[in-house]
């Protein structure tokens, strides 16, 4: 039940949606010549979530303190026992177990976990990820990523693949039990820098549970700033695109804190 609702409740609160209804709303108490008063505040409602939302500068003022709460460090001398990378990557409705990977905007983590495969070669790479989809749960982007890493230069007897897992919780909880069996070390948590607050957090409530824990090192990638112009200031759908994912983080930092997960 909690993974139906985490998939559609908050898109109910996206500023697309809601700014969208109340202009809806608004239109058809006007057309049916009922609560103008009421109409006129929700057409003006719904575009100013709209428009406010919309603009650059808005989704970069909340954007940046979840890309700047695990900045990255220079790791130690002594090489990382694991390199943890989370799933998310794949554009699902393309992509297949038997078909070519379709990568999106967080093909960062791929990418850069391939590079600290090579970097580390003694290193185990834990790929953490099954679907994530309320339609199609059969399709497994742990073991399509693991497959594509094989043929792109990776031991295979270096890969532990977790297909199950279907959300951050689950990522922390099945990833710490894999984390438990290998020898001893640190473990490089990669995953995009607006989810490793979250990731971070729901890693440290799993090992609380685990006396066999591992440090984790916070490896942020697939950065989403830029620079504000006097363009951020314009509305654009990039502007919304990117509030909205973070709202949605923002939404699921709340939610996991509430029910336990963090």
């Amino acid at each position: 039940m909690f993974f139906f609702l985490s998939k559609t409740a908050g898109a109910l609160l996206m500023p697309s949606n809601l700014g969208l209804s109340l202009i809806a709303l608004g239109l058809l108490l006007r057309w049916r010549r009922k609560r103008l008063g009421l109409a006129r505040w929700a057409l003006r409602g719904g575009v100013a979530v709209l428009v406010l939302f919309s603009l650059p500068v808005c989704s970069q003022l909340m954007l940046t303190p979840l890309e700047e709460a695990y900045p990255r460090r220079e790791l130690a001398e002594r090489p990382p026992a694991a390199i943890v990378m989370l799933t998310g990557t794949l554009h699902i409705p393309i992509s297949g177990e038997d078909a070519p990977a379709e990568f999106f905007e967080a093909a960062d983590r791929f990418v850069e976990t391939l590079r600290l495969a090579h970097r580390y070669p003694r290193a185990k790479v834990l790929i953490l990820g099954g679907s994530g989809s309320l339609i199609d749960d059969a399709f497994r982007e742990g073991r399509v990523l693991g497959k594509l890493a094989g043929e792109l230069g990776v031991d295979p007897a270096r890969l532990v693949i977790d297909p199950n897992s279907r959300n951050t919780h689950e990522n922390a909880v099945n990833g710490s039990e894999l984390l438990a069996k290998l020898p001893a070390g640190d473990a490089l948590l990669v995953t995009s820098a607006f989810h490793m607050p979250r990731a971070v957090a729901c890693f440290a409530k799993a090992q609380k549970q685990d006396t066999r824990t591992r440090r984790i090192v916070p490896w942020p990638v697939d950065y989403r700033r830029i620079a504000l112009r006097h363009s951020s200031f314009i509305p654009r759908i990039y502007g919304l695109e990117l509030s909205e994912r973070v709202i949605n983080e923002y939404a699921g930092l709340l939610v996991y804190w509430l029910v336990g997960y963090i």
